[in-house]
């Protein structure tokens, strides 16, 4: 009522404010306990404390006033510490090493045929040949408010047995993740991975992603798309193509 005053008689004084709501206040009702000797001048009432008070607005207007709060702004989204983490710049950002010499970020007709990568055009290949051992490698910051690293994968193999091609996961050289590339793992379909790095959180690691095959006649493939980290460990699976191919 006090700032209602105020905006029609901005020169108001306290000592003015106070005597107009005390002027225009209310006898207390009939049977209460209260008088102006022990609860004050009455009950404050803002029609009449406001009735005939001119202000610069329209007569008969009346404005409540504002209490402006400004919110925080929002948080920035979480960066992605890796270079290229989708692979979409090509062969920019990771060490490659292939026994075969062979590029381990593809698209195009790099990639199986029917194959899709699991966004953009580029995907990693490790495998793909008897007697391969592919290492894909990125120096890179656990963040420490996200150390859950994502990545999304796809096995596919002929091998009948399990145990002879590995893939692993390694950080520092520590394997953190390992599977067997076998027909009986092949997932046929890019398969969600999340890993908790938090022993690492706030340090710089080594990440590796490693496939060993075996010397052999029959073919092993992993493929890596979209790696990031994460603050929590949620983890769902996507749908698309598998992949067995064999490189040429």
């Amino acid at each position: 009522l006090a700032s209602l005053i105020l905006t029609l008689q901005p020169s108001y004084s306290p000592a003015q404010v106070q005597a107009r709501i005390q002027n225009t206040a209310r006898d207390f009702p009939a049977g209460s306990t209260c008088n102006t000797s022990t609860c004050g001048s009455g009950i404050a009432d803002a029609y009449y404390a406001l009735d005939g008070l001119v202000g610069p607005t329209e007569p008969g207007d009346f404005y409540l006033p504002l209490a402006l709060y400004q919110l925080p702004p929002p948080p920035p989204p979480p960066t992605n510490p890796f270079v290229n983490p989708t692979f979409e710049a090509g062969p920019v950002g990771w060490s490659q090493f292939s026994t075969h010499g062979w590029d381990l970020i593809v698209t195009g007709g790099d990639l199986p045929p029917g194959f899709v990568p699991h966004s953009g055009v580029w995907a990693v290949w490790l495998g793909g040949a008897v007697d391969e051992t592919s290492i894909l490698s990125q120096q890179v910051a656990v963040p420490a408010g996200q150390p859950y690293l994502r990545y999304y994968y796809v096995i596919g193999s002929q091998e009948t047995t399990c145990g002879s091609d590995i893939a692993r996961v390694s950080v520092n050289e520590v394997v953190v993740r390992s599977y067997a590339l076998c027909q009986f793992n092949d997932t046929q379909t890019w398969v969600v991975e999340v890993l908790d790095l938090s022993d690492y959180a706030g340090q710089s690691v080594l990440l590796k992603f490693l496939a060993d095959l075996d010397d052999d006649v029959l073919n092993s493939n992993l493929f890596i798309d979209d790696i990031s980290f994460l603050a929590s460990p949620a983890a769902i699976k996507h749908p698309s193509s598998g992949a067995a191919g064999q490189r040429r």
